[in-house]
């Protein structure tokens, strides 16, 4: 073989190692990638997973939330009517008080009324 040859022969070998090299990084490389791609995947699937768990937690808190609404709205408006009819109650019996005619009347409706207010929680006016 004479030196032309023996140079091309060189530079061959040498283009083929550089080659070889060349696909040893990109084959790590793909590796890598390959690694980093799976575990996006594995991290996607997790947080679905945590998405779906959310939720359905937050359709739990919110079905909750409608029911003690609802039901505090029931209370209200039954506590308001109660208190409607507490009121109207006493309103009668102190107009009953307004009749000065009748002073047996009289003395029997502030017995009642004030055993009532005691009863609700009222003052005892005679104390």
């Amino acid at each position: 073989m004479n030196n032309i040859d023996k140079d091309i022969v060189k530079r061959n070998i040498i283009r083929c190692e550089k080659a070889l090299n060349e696909n040893k990084m990109k084959y790590t490389f793909d590796l890598d990638y390959k690694k980093m791609w799976e575990d996006l995947v594995d991290k996607s699937l997790d947080l679905q997973e945590e998405y779906r768990e959310l939720k359905l937690q937050n359709l739990e808190l919110r079905n909750i939330y409608f029911n003690v609404t609802h039901i505090n709205k029931i209370y209200t408006k039954e506590l308001n009517r109660y208190i409607a009819k507490q009121q109207k109650f006493i309103n009668f019996l102190e107009n009953m008080l307004n009749d000065e005619n009748d002073i047996f009347s009289v003395v029997r409706v502030k017995d009642v009324l004030q055993k009532y207010k005691e009863m609700i929680g009222g003052k005892d006016e005679n104390k």
